[in-house]
């Protein structure tokens, strides 16, 4: 009779020296912080000395980490964007703390709610692009990040002769849930993501933000699901893989993150093309770019004007005097301003309807959600949700013996 063995439990030592490794921490950056020498911590991770309980609690403060996580082993969905939070050095004001808490508890309702339903996907793992080196290497991540967008161009057959005209969709499609996030139109993050389980992930996204911004978060949050495979969560601040001159991992993993949506979103091969069809390329250069080119280029691709420009950069397609002096010239007119003028209006662009509302919507019919939860996962007041289903003719039909999803049984 075969018997299948249980994988033993990951012992506290271990789970200390991976939290320590997941924050970019080293042991001497540990031992400093705890006031004791380095070889102490280099012990307690190699399970030669027990760690004390002030040491612990001062541990979980420092890694981001629940104390049930580092004795337990036990993590959930709070404990994982807390320690996204605290790694990314990002204040805990009391609305990222409801916001946090809200995509923790919706990614548990839709990942019990697809399960539910018995939906499958296109794509039902995440594939893993993993690159250690790439973490540490300036220029070896900018590298990794152009080359998985491509792989998982190729891989989702979308080419990379044309852009994407639902980007959302199809990273929905491919394994992520999509939430909103209210963290005002000012606030640093863009994104916060998180792991269901090794498959599904979720992110949520500053729907407050820029429509394009928001776009390009989705995207950069799908370059973490699919190239930070040991990343339990991730507070993003998309800015900071540009800007900042400190090349920390968290940085180089940021900058990843966005250069991968950025290749992603805008292939030199479907940004040449488009040029070539417009007699704006001449010997592999530019011809002179206006203003009135870049708002309708912007249009096509889906992405900023700031982003497109810097892709034209990034090609050696514009020099960076040239790519200055278009911003300057932009932001005298107005990008919004121009695009109005020209018939173009954004406002509306966001995702309207997602993966989550259509299972929002299906979960509510079959009887295995209340009002409440679709009002939830909507983002929207209970009042306005009822009104909505008597527009669209959702009613209910409840299944004998079925459990309420977001109840206990």
């Amino acid at each position: 009779m075969n018997t299948v063995k249980s994988q033993a439990p990951v012992p506290v030592f271990a789970r200390l020296r991976d939290a320590r490794i997941q924050a970019g921490l080293t042991q001497e950056q540990v031992a400093d912080y705890l006031g004791i020498r380095r070889p102490a911590i280099a012990e307690i991770e190699a399970g030669k000395r027990a760690v004390k309980s002030d040491e612990l609690l001062r541990l979980a403060e420092l890694y981001g980490r629940s104390l049930k996580w580092l004795v337990q082993g036990a993590e959930g969905a709070e404990e994982r964007i807390a320690g996204a939070l605290f790694r990314a050095h990002e204040p805990t004001s009391p609305l990222l703390k409801r916001e946090a808490a809200k995509l923790a508890r919706r990614c548990r309702l839709v990942g019990e709610l697809e399960e539910k339903l018995g939906l499958e996907r296109h794509h039902q793992a995440l594939p893993q692009y993993a690159n250690e080196r790439a973490l540490h290497d300036f220029s070896l991540a900018a590298h990794h990040g152009a080359e998985v967008a491509y792989q998982e161009r190729a891989r989702l057959r979308v080419g990379v002769a044309a852009p994407i005209r639902d980007v959302w969709g199809l990273v929905e499609d491919a394994g992520l849930h999509v939430f909103p996030l209210h963290l005002g139109r000012e606030g640093e993050i863009d994104g916060i993501f998180t792991r269901i389980d090794e498959t599904r992930a979720c992110v949520g996204v500053n729907v407050e933000k820029w429509v394009f911004r928001q776009v390009f978060t989705v995207v950069h949050e799908y370059g973490h699901a699919l190239m930070d495979g040991d990343t339990p969560a991730e507070a993003c601040i998309t800015s900071r893989g540009w800007t900042s001159h400190k090349r920390s991992r968290y940085n180089n993993r940021e900058f990843r993150a966005n250069q991968f949506a950025a290749v992603f979103l805008v292939p030199r091969e479907a940004l040449l093309r488009y040029l070539e069809a417009r007699g704006k390329v001449r010997r592999a250069r530019l011809t002179e770019l206006t203003p009135m080119d870049v708002v309708r280029a912007q249009d096509h691709f889906g992405v900023s004007a700031e982003m497109l420009l810097w892709r034209l950069q990034e090609e050696s397609l514009i020099a960076a005097t040239e790519r200055k002096e278009l911003a300057a010239k932009l932001a005298e007119i107005g990008v919004v301003a121009l695009a109005r003028a020209l018939g173009y209006d954004w406002r509306d662009r966001a995702q309207p309807f997602t993966r989550v509302h259509e299972l929002a919507l299906q979960g509510y019919a079959k009887g295995l959600v209340t009002l409440g939860i679709v009002a939830d996962l909507f983002d929207r007041v209970k009042e306005d949700m009822h009104d909505l289903l008597q527009a669209w003719g959702v009613r209910q039909e409840f299944a004998p013996g079925d459990a309420l999803v977001g109840t206990a049984n």
